[in-house]
Parts: C-alpha cells; structure tokens; sequence
C-alpha cells in the first residue's frame, strides 16, 4: 500500500455527537523498507490517555497467542507483512482452517475484547504485525 493509505475507521458510538472521536489506521514504509503500522489518534472530546502498542509475534505452525484479553481495548489490528497466509482465531487455539490473512491482507477487530491466537502452515515467510489501541 501507498504511504499513509487508510485501511480502517472507526466511530465511538455516543448520545452526545460531541463525544466522538474518529480512529484513522495508515500505513507508511521506514525503517528499511519494511512496513510500519501508524494509528493515528484524532480526538474530539474524552479519550485522554489512550495507549497504542505494536507487537510483531513470531508466527509458526503452532498456535500462538498474538494479542491476550483485554477488556480496555477500543481496536486491534492486524497487517501481514509476510509471505505466507496465517490464520486468526478469537478466543481460541489457531488452525489452519481459521480466518486466513493472505499477505498484503489487514484485520481490524473493533468488537471484542477475546485473545487473538495465530498461526500458518509454514514456519519461514511470516510477519504479522498487531497494533491495539486501549484506553485507560
């Protein structure tokens, strides 16, 4: 994808319009070439504080915890970076006949607050990369 392509938005829903924010997700190429996953935070009122974190699980042929519960997550997201499909699965052990992710595919979760467990059929050739925003 282009520098600063948008992959995903997402609206907190409120009675109170001026209690919104809107979440950009992009993408931009540094560090050598290999893609970085920026969110980009806009607020409008009320989300002070909220924490972004990256991880970049090494993903194999067995299951893999990705990304744990977190009851104060507001999204997840994920980016294969690799060569290889991996397949998600929420709340439980990975297989191969999960979700797949094909390379160059992205996943936004902005429903749950499950573990994300991953893994792929070949043990060379994958980079996933998982960004959470979470709120305090």
């Amino acid at each position: 994808m282009a520098d600063g392509t948008l992959v995903g938005i997402r609206r907190k829903p409120s009675a109170d319009a001026s209690d919104q924010y809107i979440m950009s997700v992009t993408q931009d190429a540094a560090g050598g070439g290999a893609t970085n996953m920026i969110m980009e935070l806009v607020q409008m009122k009320g989300i002070e504080g909220a924490t972004v974190t990256h991880a970049q699980p090494t993903v194999n042929t067995g299951s893999l915890e990705a990304l744990g519960v977190n009851l104060k997550r507001v999204v997840a997201f994920f980016y294969n970076a690799g060569t290889e499909t991996v397949y998600l699965n929420g709340g439980g052990t990975a297989v191969t006949t999960n979700m797949p992710l094909e390379p160059g595919m992205s996943f936004t979760d902005q429903w749950t607050t499950v573990a994300w467990n991953v893994i792929s059929g070949s043990a060379s050739g994958n980079d996933l990369r998982v960004t959470e925003v979470t709120l305090p």
